[in-house]
């Protein structure tokens, strides 16, 4: 029983210190990313037009890790990647979020998993950047 409260009181410390990145922090992970995973130009400027790209590797899984919204265990943490969407610029409900989540489940390579999970947040047009 120790074990599980010292366990928990960790869990909410470590998520008590974790806080959205900003946009200029986004960007620069964006950018690391794209040099660490090797992602193609296209793949890039797909993205930075806000696009679904098809072959962008270990990116996601790697943006996500980055800006701590992504565990290889549990995958994206709704309500970080919420918070963190939200802080850069877009318009995002956390029950659409759900909704890509839960529809692909865990599997054995995160970086099949977190691209599948951001497909269908993009081909679902989920994300909306403010006006």
């Amino acid at each position: 029983m120790k074990v599980l409260v010292v366990f928990c009181a960790v869990l909410a410390l470590v998520y008590a210190n974790w806080k959205p990145k900003t946009l200029e922090e986004w960007n620069k992970s964006r950018a690391e990313c794209f040099e660490s995973e090797k992602v193609s130009q296209r793949c890039q400027e797909e993205l930075k037009r806000d696009e679904h790209p098809h072959e962008c590797g270990c990116y996601f899984r790697c943006i996500g890790m980055k800006t701590g919204i992504w565990h290889d265990t549990n995958g994206f943490d709704i309500e970080k990647t919420h918070e963190a969407l939200v802080a850069t610029g877009w318009e995002v409900e956390k029950d659409n979020l759900k909704k890509c989540f839960s529809a692909n489940p865990k599997e054995d390579d995160p970086c099949k998993w977190s691209t599948a999970v951001a497909k269908c947040v993009y081909e679902n047009k989920y994300l909306k950047r403010k006006e």
